[in-house]
């Protein structure tokens, strides 16, 4: 059983999946779980495929957020990375994620 303090995210890619355990403190968990998928990816792979947006999704709740790839790149300090994705997608569909809002969170 998992702590209350504690909330199970599972991050989805296009790609690939992984769960979390994330600290309530955290104002948006989120936001962290994205950040440590990426982290976790980045840092274990030499070719990665990136999405310009993964679904968050909370086990115990099942709420599920859209989150902006670009901002969670930004938040990890893979600046050249998170730039790289923001031309491509500026460049295949005319959308700047760094327009976007980081998620669909209202």
């Amino acid at each position: 059983m998992t702590n209350s303090k504690f909330r199970r995210i599972l991050v989805k890619s296009s790609e690939w999946k992984i769960e979390f355990e994330i600290e309530s403190f955290y104002d948006n968990p989120h936001i962290e779980a994205c950040t440590r998928a990426l982290e976790i990816k980045l840092k274990s792979s030499e070719s990665l495929e990136i999405s310009p947006a993964m679904i968050s999704t909370c086990i115990e709740t099942n709420e599920s957020l859209t989150i902006n790839t670009y901002r969670i790149l930004q938040n990890g300090s893979f600046w050249k990375v998170a730039e790289i994705l923001r031309n491509s997608v500026l460049k295949d569909y005319e959308i700047d994620l760094r327009e976007e809002p980081i998620s669909n969170y209202k």
